[in-house]
């Protein structure tokens, strides 16, 4: 299994690095045959492709290429596929590998060019241009096929089956740490093999010339090939950053949904930026301090080694009595990123030290000196502008991982790409859109800032911080006025009793709940929270189940959405039904996401993706009765319906979790009313997941967005605000579910921090 994984991921990479690099050779001989605005505009179209987030221009791509898509028709070729996965790739990567040799063959001297007059066309090619471009052929091919081989986003959005993203399946779902790390093995020994060579390699740093040079490629090479190469270029721009950001910035629902997004993540907007400064400056300190040891390209290791390794080997290490402080913080997810992007930030320095170490060193020393004084006054300086431009790199690479994140997110490390990363995995929705134009400018964010404090000074950094809308978190304790305590249930793992990432929870009549994880496992407790019994759902490889409830009889239904179908369990287990059909017609599904029942035995489903909406069913999908809701934002229309709930008068309240509000029905789907909208203060709302209602009328929202649970009165009033971000009792990480039991206890599915929590009832 694992060799079979090696070659997929082998052959990927290898023609990923392969197709980088042609496409990368002619648009850079494009580049250096140009001059003045063009090659400015060219430049600056390819840094917009590095620039774009992987998992935006796999969105975009996920969106031209469905069903019913003109390219559909065309090619009848799927984007869930080998091929689909190879054309993601090379659109993703080719950037890189025509920046770098770009400014290889600037900074070819004209004099080279002009050795031998009677070198034209292919000649002067292969035996002048491709030599002189030699290591940074190797150089480019080596780095590309590395960041493909590495990459982790891409394959599991596509469902491809590499060892990146087997080794995060098969983690979370069997939380073995051994079995896992083996898995890296293969990859961790190919990669260092090739980031040792790349490491070795000497960086060039040629400022990029065009004095005589764009004429001598003109007429030596022959306009056709540089016209052609031209062509070339132009299609590649295109593919990768053209038609990404025209789908982006031409779709209405992506401007209508970005207000909302701003004011429902504004919390969540600052610690994006945060942790990119953050991880961004310690890699580059740590790489100034190390930038005198020889042996620092060791550091290049962590960057070859797979992020979602990284991110298993933290949780072996501090997932453990005594680093609790280390391990439960933010500072863990720094760490990680640190670490991984240190060989960056050491090279930098070491090129940018290294110029002025000789000459300047020795100067300097004998007029008194010391080395410290050095540093500080005469090698930061002069290296600044390279330091600098490595620390915007480190913090756009920080910006886009969700390797280590998706493994290791203690409460307040989330990110805006995680959160896209949570969302894309399960479909394509507006809601990405807007998040990702988000991303963007918090990747500008620095950039802006720089330029308002070079042309302001003081004052524009000021005036842009007051620009800002964000504001505290609302967070609130355990005290309520309606639960006396809390009880938690569960910590991080695959033993009996633990979860990993729990995603539905649901109670019976005796008081046992049962929970759902990502590894594909239903766990029984007691009343008391004592672990029973479980069972392993039969299929995980195309995705965990979630959604859960009591069905008319009692029993447990469980849903799961990669497989379109519904399955009705007893509580030891045993399978008594299991229906549903993949499709877009009345009774089948697409993203079956939650179900209740009602007073009269009848079944609701929600589902979203091609189809927003909620089904009526008779029994256990006996009958169709009914359906209602389509995409979008206006009454009874839904966004990524997560939750579901039916209260004692048979009405219907939806957790419409990308438009951040619920809506309430009738029985047979009329709209009454909705409440909610973005934000984070009372009666706003942030990705509400689930919701429940209890025997007074009490409406039960849990909050993805703001990692809490707010109580409502039947109106929509607030009663109280539950929980807040954090991992102590009572507060809450990305909760994803919420069940009540007979006595009117509410258990909490406390994702990110791998528990589920019982709130217990006054009396």
């Amino acid at each position: 299994m694992t060799l079979g994984l090696l070659w997929t991921s082998l052959w990927i990479s290898g023609c990923t690095a392969i197709g980088c690099a042609l496409l990368g050779g002619l648009s850079a001989l494009w580049i250096a045959a140009t001059a003045g605005w063009v090659r400015r505009i060219a430049l600056g179209l390819v840094v917009v492709g590095a620039a774009l987030p992987a998992f935006l221009v796999v969105d975009v791509w996920m969106a031209i290429t469905g069903s019913g898509s003109v390219w559909h028709r065309w090619f009848g070729w799927s984007l869930f596929s080998d091929p689909g996965l190879l054309w993601v790739m090379i659109w993703i990567h080719w950037p890189i590998a025509t920046l770098l040799l770009a400014f290889s063959w600037t900074g070819v001297d004209r004099s080279v060019l002009e050795c031998d007059p009677r070198l034209r066309g292919k000649g002067l090619l292969w035996h002048v241009l491709l030599p002189a471009a030699r290591g940074s052929f190797f150089q480019t091919m080596l780095l590309v096929f590395g960041l493909a081989m590495n990459q982790f986003s891409v394959p599991a959005l596509l469902q491809a089956r590499t060892l990146s993203a087997a080794m995060w399946i098969d983690f979370n779902t069997t939380y073995d740490f051994g079995a896992a790390m083996l898995k890296c093995v293969p990859q961790w020994i190919v990669l260092i093999a090739f980031g040792w060579r790349f490491s070795l390699l000497r960086l060039k740093d040629d400022a990029a010339r065009e004095s005589g040079l764009t004429r001598v490629l003109w007429t030596r090479l022959g306009r056709r090939f540089v016209l052609g190469c031209g062509a070339v270029f132009w299609c590649a721009v295109f593919f990768s950053a053209l038609a990404p950001m025209a789908v982006v910035l031409g779709s209405p629902q992506t401007w209508a949904g970005v207000g909302g997004v701003v004011i429902a993540n504004q919390g969540l907007i600052a610690r994006t930026i945060l942790t990119g400064v953050g991880a961004a400056s310690l890699a580059l300190t740590c790489g100034c301090l190390l930038s005198g040891w020889k042996a620092g390209w060791v550091l290049w290791a962590a960057f070859w080694t797979p992020g979602v390794a990284i991110g298993i080997g933290l949780i072996a290490l501090f997932n453990r009595p005594g680093f609790g402080w280390l391990y439960g913080s933010w500072m863990v997810v720094l760490l990680g990123l640190a670490l991984r992007y240190a060989g960056v930030a050491w090279t930098a320095a070491r090129v940018g030290f290294g110029e002025t170490r000789r000459e300047l060193g020795e100067d300097f020393r004998l007029c008194g000196g010391g080395r410290w004084d050095f540093l500080v006054r005469v090698q930061t300086p002069l290296a600044a502008g390279k330091l600098a431009a490595a620390w915007y790199g480190i913090y756009l690479l920080s910006l886009w991982d969700v390797e280590i994140l998706s493994i290791i997110a203690p409460p307040g490390s989330q990110t805006l790409s995680l959160m896209v990363f949570n969302l894309l995995h399960y479909g394509h929705t507006a809601q990405v859109m807007s998040l990702c134009l988000v991303l963007v400018g918090v990747a500008l964010a620095p950039w802006v800032a720089w330029v308002c404090f070079r042309r302001l000074g003081a004052l524009g950094l000021v005036l842009l911080a007051g620009c800002s809308g964000g504001g505290p978190e609302n967070e609130v304790g355990i005290k309520s006025a309606l639960f006396r305590g809390v009880q938690v249930v569960g910590t991080r793992g695959a033993g009996v009793g633990q979860f990993n990432k729990p995603r539905s929870v649901t109670a019976d009549s005796s008081g046992r709940f049962f929970v759902v994880d990502m590894t594909g496992r239903v766990q029984r407790f007691s009343e008391q929270g004592e672990y029973e019994f479980q069972w392993q759902m039969p299929q995980t490889d195309l995705g965990k189940p979630k959604g859960m409830c009591l069905d008319s009889l009692g029993r447990i239904v469980v849903l799961e959405p990669h497989y379109s179908r519904v399955n009705h369990y007893e509580s030891d287990g045993l399978l008594l039904k299991q229906w549903g059909k993949k499709g877009l017609l009345p009774g089948q599904f697409t993203q079956p996401r939650a179900a209740a029942i009602n007073s009269h035995g009848e079944m609701y489903v929600a589902e979203f993706g091609e189809r927003e909406r909620v089904q009526r069913f008779k029994g256990a999908g006996d009958e169709l009765l009914g359906s209602w809701g389509r995409a979008g934002t206006g009454p009874g229309e839904f966004d990524r319906p997560e939750g579901i709930s039916v209260d004692a008068k048979d009405r219907v309240y939806v957790a419409d979790s990308c438009n951040h509000r619920v809506q309430v029905f009738d029985r047979e789907g009329r709209f009454l009313r909705a409440f909610g909208k973005p934000g984070s203060g009372l009666g706003e709302m942030s990705y509400p997941y689930d919701i429940q209602i209890d025997r007074e009328g009490r409406v039960f929202v849990c909050e993805f967005g703001n990692s809490r649970v707010q109580v409502f009165d039947e109106h929509g009033g607030v009663i109280e605000v539950l929980g807040g971000r954090g991992d102590e009792p009572g507060k809450y990480n990305n909760p994803w579910s919420l069940a009540l039991d007979p006595k009117g206890n509410l258990l909490v599915a406390d994702s990110g921090n791998h528990r589920v929590q019982k709130l217990v009832r006054r009396r």
